[in-house]
Parts: structure tokens; C-alpha cells; sequence
């Protein structure tokens, strides 16, 4: 493995865990969530800069759906992630205070919200795209790891379901209030835990999604 790959795959694994950092605000308050905003954006740029072939080849080729799919969850992310920093850059007050006003506070607030977990949900499909890689891991070659694996993923899928439910994140995404409800009786672990399971039931979707579309393609 090149040390170009190392990394490009040590910047994907940042921003997987600088995404569930984020999305676990209560762990870290808001000066400590500003800066991994930050961070995560600029983590976020080189990213696209080291992808940049991928937009000049946007224009190129035919679309097939597993293309489409690419395109689909790519786009999506693009869209939610530049609107997620833009209204939390417009509540800045410790990082970027200069750019608070934007938008008004509770607007702000509002939007940066639903955004957010709208960012989680492509992220999460996203990661799907690629699990594949992962599971090919030298690590995982062997058939009953592997299964194994795909077991743990599913049943972490299964109450991630639960969660998403149990915090009604539904009207997160609808836009229907302004606050998250924390339950501070639980640990750091225990947040990560929940928040990390939310995002299987996407991944698991774009996975064997672009899997079916693949063993289509193919025969």
C-alpha cells in the first residue's frame, strides 16, 4: 500500500470519527463542537481535492444506475454537509464570531439541525459505498469472519432502527424543532454507542444496495 493510500484512508477514518464526534454534542459542548466543525470541513476540502478527478469525470461516460447511485448519495452529501457548516458557522461564538448573523439565531439553529442529521444520513450511505473495501480487509478474507462481521452490522443496524425512534430524530429531519433532547444520565460510550448504530441502518442499505447493482452489472 502506497503511502498516498495510507493517507487518503487515515483522512477517510478522521472524518468517520470526526462525523460521529459531531453528532454527539453532548459529550463535548460548544466550543469543543465548533472547532471539530472546523476541522471536519477543512478535513472535508482536501478530501475533495484529492477526489477532484471525480468531478472532471462527471460530464464523461454513460450513466448506469450503479453510477447514479454514486452520483445520488455524492451529491446529497456534498449538498447537506456545505449547508450544515453554513449554519453553524452563522452561530459561531467562539470560533468563527464574525460570521455569527448570518441567519437568524433560531433559524439558524432550526436549520443546522435538520441539516446535521440529513449530513449523517448521506455520510452514513456513503461509507456504505465503500464498505465493501473493508469488509475485503486481509482480516475479514475468510468466509465465517466475514459473516460474522455482517452479523454484528445487522443486528447493530436493528437497534440503530431503535434509536432513531426512541429519539424521534424523524422530526430532526422534517425540521419540526429547534433542540435536541439529551439524556445526560448516559455515559460517553453510551452516546457514541447509539450514535454510531444509528448510522448501520444506512450503511447496510447503500452496501448491499450497490451490491445488488454490481451482481446486475455483471451478469
Amino acid at each position: 500500500m502506497t503511502n498516498s493510500i495510507v493517507v487518503r484512508r487515515g483522512l477517510d477514518v478522521a472524518m468517520s470519527i470526526g462525523m460521529l464526534l459531531l453528532m454527539s454534542y453532548q459529550i463535548a459542548g460548544d466550543a469543543i463542537h465548533e472547532w471539530l466543525g472546523i476541522v471536519m470541513t477543512l478535513l472535508v476540502v482536501v478530501h475533495n481535492f484529492w477526489h477532484r478527478s471525480w468531478y472532471k469525470s462527471l460530464l464523461k461516460g454513460s450513466y448506469m444506475p450503479l453510477r447514479m447511485l454514486f452520483l445520488i448519495i455524492n451529491g446529497g452529501l456534498l449538498v447537506t454537509f456545505a449547508l450544515t457548516a453554513w449554519t453553524g458557522m452563522s452561530m459561531s461564538r467562539e470560533v468563527v464570531p464574525f460570521l455569527e448573523g448570518m441567519l437568524p439565531r433560531m433559524t439558524a439553529k432550526q436549520w443546522h439541525l435538520g441539516f446535521s442529521y440529513w449530513c449523517f444520513i448521506w455520510m452514513s450511505l456513503h461509507v456504505g459505498l465503500h464498505l465493501q473495501r473493508v469488509l475485503s480487509l486481509d482480516a475479514l478474507r475468510n468466509k465465517g469472519r466475514k459473516s460474522m462481521a455482517e452479523g454484528v452490522l445487522i443486528l447493530a443496524g436493528a437497534y440503530g432502527i431503535y434509536v432513531l425512534i426512541r429519539d424521534n430524530v424523524f422530526d430532526y429531519l422534517t425540521f419540526q424543532t429547534h433542540f435536541v433532547m439529551f439524556d445526560f444520565t448516559k455515559s460517553s460510550f453510551g452516546v457514541l454507542l447509539d450514535t454510531w448504530c444509528m448510522s448501520i441502518p444506512f450503511v447496510l442499505v447503500a452496501y448491499y444496495g450497490s451490491m445488488a447493482l454490481i451482481r446486475d452489472k455483471n451478469d
